[in-house]
């Protein structure tokens, strides 16, 4: 399934407005969610992690107020037989689709490219894909944080204070750094 992303029609100064009044509106939904607990659990692999069901609570609670909506709708489906580790058969899907953010107030739109995979031996795995590539683009979107999160690239960095404001270099805004800081040996 091909799709073409049509040419706007609306003038570059009103469309500038209007794609500022939907920015305006992500960011007030990215500081409305806040940080998210993670209230799943992986026990076959040992993670926990943040569900499709509770990112998708807390925006029905924020979307609807803001005059926001989110449209999904996958463009490309890739599905492979695969044989797992304890020799079952597996299906796995990789799916690409778009995320179409909307802001009902004036008509505004914006396409988002997404993502998703996933594998499945009982034929669930192109809705789980669809799942994931929703979860994931909103979660990115939204620049959702969640408890105990840490950047694997940031292994062996100082950690910060989360109730300081931070800027670039790793000072608070008072211009101190935070009490692990020279223990870490950064400074």
């Amino acid at each position: 399934m091909e799709r073409t992303m049509e040419q706007p029609t609306t003038p570059a100064p009103v469309q500038n407005d209007l794609r500022a009044a939907l920015a305006k509106k992500v960011l007030t939904v990215q500081s409305e969610l806040g940080t998210l607990y993670k209230d799943g659990i992986n026990q076959k692999q040992g993670y926990s992690f943040v569900s499709y069901e509770l990112v998708n609570a807390r925006l029905r609670e924020v979307l609807p107020r803001l005059g926001l909506v989110i449209m999904p709708a996958i463009t490309r489906v890739q599905e492979r037989d695969i044989t797992g580790a304890n020799g079952r058969m597996t299906t796995r899907t990789l799916i690409e689709g778009t995320l179409t953010l909307v802001d009902c107030d004036t008509g505004f739109s914006i396409a988002i490219p997404c993502a998703g995979a996933e594998n499945d031996t009982a034929g669930k795995s192109l809705g789980k894909a669809f799942t994931e590539m929703v979860k994931r683009a909103e979660m990115k979107l939204f620049h959702v944080t969640t408890i105990e999160e840490r950047d694997p690239d940031a292994e062996g960095l100082p950690l910060y204070d989360q109730s300081q404001p931070q800027t670039w270099n790793g000072q608070n805004a008072q211009g101190q750094y935070p009490q692990n800081y020279q223990q870490q040996g950064w400074q």
